[in-house]
């Protein structure tokens, strides 16, 4: 049957090593299907490929992604990353099936991983240069009618199913506000007349910002000037409050200005001239009485012509300036011939405050008496676009960080202009990118966040800002130079941030634990050096070091096999710093959890035990508890078996697998076997995380279990019966006593005649510890005239007893039977033979117990006893009342008390010794009619002699046959 199991579990064994072979290689991704944002930027870890069994860094394996543009593996990590970045819009598919293939030693394996390409939305791309750098312009006569189509604003979204909404966020103007003089279509981006137009209103120029969103708020700007172009549109007005009817009187001399009319035309830069509209007698009106330069008109250029009318033909006239306003004379000249007056070289300047000259000029005939005509002219001067705009402080050189916000105002341009009424505006005079310029105030502003790790976005821009003013008839260019700064505003990112790793604790120091995939965006250095510092626990101290990314195990290595670990539930969690190397720097945290797996790596230890046990302990008693100590987790899971020094059938031990306990099997005997070496196999469990019975580990130690003797066993006396003959004059002891104890030493036992020693005329006499010699006390006497007679026959009991000193209730004794006849001395040997006296030898045997029990099990003792006897005594009573002999039909159920017979004369028949203390219940109820000189004689036939318990009748009895006779 050992055979049997021993083979069984070989097999088994056999099987799970062959299945530990087999087991293949298995690819598994942390997330298939895995996900790429489109845009995202080129490296991004999609997913990682992992095995269980085999480690990517084994040289003996190697994993291989099938070529597909767009993706790629690290051989060593597992990581699968982007090598491009995709357009969802533009990719021919967004729909990835990537092979990817592990191969080891005889193990291999090939899974497949479907990446979907996510549309991200994007903000709308407004297409026209001029448009988002605001220059964009477009020319509308004023006198176009409503609903006029003016501009159309063109965008796209790559986001194919975004709607684009156009709408007009502002619409500034000069000099008069455009506000809703234009509209614009929500859908089609077309700009139309909303109300009519009048540059003579003040509607010179409307500047619209426009706005394109798409469904996500997202969103591209630009502006578009409208400049309204000025038409002669408008007719001349008399001024209100012109009198209809003038009186004159007959003594008014010519030239006398008798009324004056003024009229207005609203179209700019228009001169009104005057004429009747038929021909008048008498009367003459002056069509250039008020005339209006401009501030620029040339120097000798002819102002104005006084035109005199003068009855007198071909007479001179003499035309003379009498006074003058604002020093008129000194920018105009009068030619007193011809009345003429013209511009002199100095120029004028409507800027400077002065916006009207008057003459007063006298025409005077050349005739004595003369005659005269006064008249006044009045030179209004038109203001001009003369002056060019002109730049106060402007800034050459603007640093912008790259973490202002979107909207920071990060420079002022101001310029000004000495045209009185003119304004200025500004505008970008070359391309730019992520600026906008307020074209009224000057103000540059970031409409894209200044990001320098923008590698779109130029790190270093000259701008020229123009700064022009109203018709941009002048303007002036400022060049500034905007750079971007890079400041320490990207914190170090990690990809993933949790990192989960499965070691096993046999891992040596130096092994490879995680390779971080963090980055910082920060371009320049020392903002983008990384620094990786471990947070690591009292536990986890030493046992992990990093290298920058590179975290290995430390020096203290991995152990499973702690109880602070046990707590931790098995694994390390550690938090990870990483910081930037710019000021202030910035930090972020990864968190790497070590799951780490048990390893057998201890056999089993103990000592050897040594136990002791009483030889009478009951089968089942424990003996003692066998230790092993494993200090692999968990501790201490053992299997105990005794592989050695436990024969017999059954064995004398057995031994509780799971908790080591040694327990009887069988019953003790220290006379036999006084101690016992066993043994012990200790054989792990559970230390693999996956149960490996071929990696179990087993020790062994010896177990010596010391048989502690009980004295059950009484003391022997070989023979039980001895026989002499004496001299009653001998001195030394004459007989020797042959006595021992299986579980007594021979000086544990005591010796003590305690019968048949009539007169004390025998002693004991015993040399160091061996056993005893029978001698006399030389006190015999045989005085037969004084009647003085010891016995000659003496039977002399002689008990021993074991355990000498030891407690009473623990001894066992026995008794010899020295039989001793004594000759009193003669000087002559007696002839005839002297008549034997039989005696019966009788061993007394005498146990002493002692048990000390519970008080309910003596109680629950004495109820089952009584209920056993009551039911004993019907038994009897049912069995013998009917039947005297039942003894020869059922021996066992009634036990007489039996007494061998002895030959103890030497005649070879059988005698009973009414003397036998062993029969002397039987010997005094026993009335045998064949009773003589105290020796009962049986027929031969016959062996013993016993009496009826229930009758108390006598019986002889063959101990061979069972044949019985009563005795009379």
């Amino acid at each position: 049957m050992f055979s049997l199991h021993c083979h069984l579990i070989f097999f088994i064994a056999l099987i799970i090593y062959q299945s530990i072979q087999e087991k293949k290689a298995e690819i598994t991704f942390d997330k298939n299907p895995a996900t790429v944002f489109e845009n995202e930027p080129i490296g991004t870890v999609i997913t990682t490929a992992t095995d269980d069994i085999f480690d990517l860094k084994d040289p003996h394996a190697s994993i291989m992604l099938d070529t597909v543009d767009g993706f790629d593996i690290n051989t060593n990590t597992g990581h699968i990353t982007t090598t491009k970045i995709f357009n969802f819009e533009l990719e021919p598919k967004v729909i990835y099936q990537l092979q990817v293939e592990l191969t080891a030693t005889n193990h291999s394996d090939t899974k497949f991983l479907q990446v979907f390409i996510k549309n991200v939305n994007e903000p709308p791309k407004c297409e026209e240069p001029g448009f988002v750098a605001g220059t964009a312009s477009v020319d509308v006569a004023e006198n176009v009618d409503k609903g006029t189509f003016v501009y159309r604003i063109k965008a796209e979204d790559e986001d194919v199913a975004d709607i684009l909404k156009y709408k007009i966020e502002s619409q500034n103007s000069f000099p008069a506000n455009c506000e809703n003089i234009f509209s614009i279509d929500q859908t089609s981006g077309c700009i139309f007349v909303n109300s009519a137009l009048d540059y003579d209103a003040g509607f010179h120029k409307c500047r619209l910002t426009i706005q394109v969103e798409d469904q996500h708020n997202l969103f591209c700007r630009g502006a578009l000037t409208i400049n309204v172009r000025d038409l002669n549109d408008e007719p001349p007005v008399f001024k209100k409050g012109l009198k209809d009817t003038v009186h004159v009187l007959e003594t008014e001399p010519v030239e006398t200005i008798i009324a004056k009319v003024e009229a207005l035309d609203r179209d700019k830069n228009d001169t009104v001239t005057y004429r009747f509209a038929r021909t008048v007698d008498m009367f003459n009106v002056d069509e250039s009485a008020s005339t209006t330069i401009p501030e620029d008109f040339p120097a000798s250029e002819a102002v104005y012509r006084i035109i005199v009318d003068d009855p007198d033909l071909n007479e001179a006239i003499k035309f003379t300036v009498i006074n003058d306003q604002n020093e008129a004379v000194k920018y105009f000249r009068l030619d007193t011939k011809t009345g003429v007056i013209s511009k002199t070289d100095q120029l004028l300047d409507y800027d400077n405050g002065v916006k009207q000259y008057k003459m007063i000029i006298s025409v005077t005939e050349g005739k004595v008496p003369s005659k005269s005509c006064t008249g006044t002219i009045t030179i209004n001067i038109q203001n001009i676009n003369d002056e060019s705009p002109i730049y106060i402080n402007a800034p050459t050189v603007i640093n912008v960080n790259d973490n202002q916000a979107v909207g920071t105002i990060i420079a002022k341009f101001t310029a000004t202009d000495h045209d009185v009424d003119d304004k200025v505006f500004y505008e970008f005079a070359s391309s730019h990118k992520g600026f906008a310029l307020d074209e009224d105030t000057g103000e540059l502003k970031l409409v894209y966040r200044a990001d320098y790790e923008d590698t779109t976005f130029p790190h270093v821009q000259i701008l020229e800002i123009r700064a022009y003013d109203t018709g941009r008839v002048h303007s002036v260019t400022a060049a500034v130079t905007i750079n971007i700064i890079d400041i320490n505003d990207n914190a170090p990112q990690c990809s993933p941030t949790l990192y989960t790793v499965v070691l096993a604790e046999t891992n040596p120091p130096g092994t490879s634990v995680a390779s971080l995939n963090c980055r910082d965006d920060d371009l320049k250095t020392p903002n983008n050096l990384l620094t990786y510092t471990m947070a690591l626990d009292a536990f986890s101290a030493g046992r992990f070091v990093n290298q920058k990314n590179e975290i290995s195990v430390g020096p203290k290595g991995l152990d499973y096999d702690n109880l602070t670990f046990e707590g931790l539930q098995f694994k390390h969690t550690i938090m990870i710093k990483i910081s930037d190397g710019g000021t202030p720097s910035l930090t972020s945290t990864a968190t790497l959890i070590v799951q780490v797996t048990r390893k057998n790596e201890w056999k089993p230890k103990s000592p050897d035990d040594t136990f002791t046990v009483p030889e009478n302990s009951p089968i089942g008693t424990i003996v003692g508890v066998v230790k092993f100590t494993d200090a692999d987790v968990p501790l201490n899971s053992i299997k105990y078996s005794i592989t050695g020094g436990n024969d017999g059938i059954p064995p004398k031990f057995y031994m509780e697998p799971n908790t080591g306990q040694l327990k009887l099997l069988n019953l003790l005997d220290a006379e036999t076997t006084g101690r016992y070496s066993l043994i012990v196999q200790a054989v792990d469990l559970n230390n693999d995380i996956a149960s490996d019975p071929l990696k179990q580990k087993t020790s062994f130690t010896t177990v010596t279990v010391d048989i502690l003797n009980v004295n059950d066993e009484p003391p022997i006396c070989n023979p039980a019966y001895y026989e002499t003959t004496i001299y009653s004059t001998i001195k030394d002891p004459f007989l020797q006593l042959h006595c021992s104890d299986k579980d007594s030493t021979s000086n544990q036992l005591s010796y003590v005649i305690v019968g048949g020693n009539t007169n004390n005329r025998f002693k004991l006499q015993r040399i160091n510890f061996n056993p005893p010699s029978v001698a006399t006390t030389q006190s015999f006497q045989f005085d037969s005239i004084r009647g003085i007679q010891d016995p000659n026959d003496y039977q002399l009991l002689v008990q021993v007893t074991d355990e000498l000193d030891a407690i009473k209730a623990h001894q066992l004794t026995t008794t010899a039977t020295v039989v001793v006849h004594v000759i009193p001395w003669t000087t002559t040997q007696p002839t005839t033979a002297t008549p034997t006296t039989p005696f019966t030898t009788a061993v007394l045997v005498l146990t002493s117990t002692y048990w000390n029990p519970d008080g309910w099990f003596v109680a629950l003792l004495v109820i089952t006893g009584l209920l056993a006897l009551g039911a004993l005594y019907g038994l009897a009573w049912a069995l013998f009342k009917t039947h005297p002999k039942c003894i020869q039909f059922f021996p066992k159920c009634k036990k007489p008390v039996k007494t061998p017979l002895t030959d103890v004369t030497g005649s070879g028949r059988n005698h009973l010794s009414n003397s036998s203390p062993v029969n002397k219940e039987a010997s005094s109820e026993t009335k045998s009619p064949i009773l003589s000189d105290n020796v009962v004689k049986f027929p031969e036939q016959f062996d013993g002699r016993a009496v009826d318990i229930v009758s108390g009748k006598a019986y002889l009895f063959n101990s061979q046959t069972g044949q019985t006779r009563w005795v009379n």
